[in-house]
């Protein structure tokens, strides 16, 4: 089985890169390897750079645990409605939608390597948390709107 495994990734290696293995490998090592180099050498200057700055440093705390909460944002106390699992399906489906547009028609390779519509998916993600894309505040009106369009449609039914 674990034979059958690894001689799959070889073969999406030769697939992906239409390079053979041996080949790719000795060309991406030495990348590997001075990527690992270069990270090694940029954490010691960051480490310097806390040392000397100490407002720049979270001494090993990834979350300040003093920060201040914005006063609107309370622990969620109520149960989900369908409306808020409607707006995460329709985010989760907005989302993958877009990666699938971006790695099919406008990006489907980058330095002739294929891209999978995953990662994509999880770039824009990562952007529209950045953003606080999907904020509270945000998404509210997207709520509203989703819960006037439910109301119309079970008076049309009805």
């Amino acid at each position: 089985m674990k034979q059958n495994v690894i001689m799959n990734r070889h073969s999406q290696i030769e697939q992906t890169t239409s390079v053979d293995r041996t080949q790719f490998l000795s060309f991406a090592m030495p990348i590997l390897a001075i990527g690992n180099v270069f990270s090694i050498l940029m954490a010691a200057l960051l480490n310097k750079l806390g040392q000397r700055k100490p407002q720049f440093s979270g001494n090993g705390e990834l979350v300040k645990s003093g920060m201040e909460l914005d006063p609107e944002d309370k622990p969620y106390e109520g149960k989900i409605s369908f409306d808020e699992i409607g707006m995460g399906f329709l985010i989760v489906f907005g989302l993958y939608m877009a990666a699938v547009i971006i790695s099919k028609k406008i990006l489907p390779t980058i330095g002739g390597v294929a891209i999978h519509t995953y990662a994509y998916m999880l770039f824009l993600t990562a952007i529209c948390n950045a953003c606080n894309i999907f904020s509270k505040k945000s998404i509210t009106p997207l709520a509203v709107g989703s819960h006037l369009i439910q109301h119309e449609r079970s008076k049309f039914f009805m």
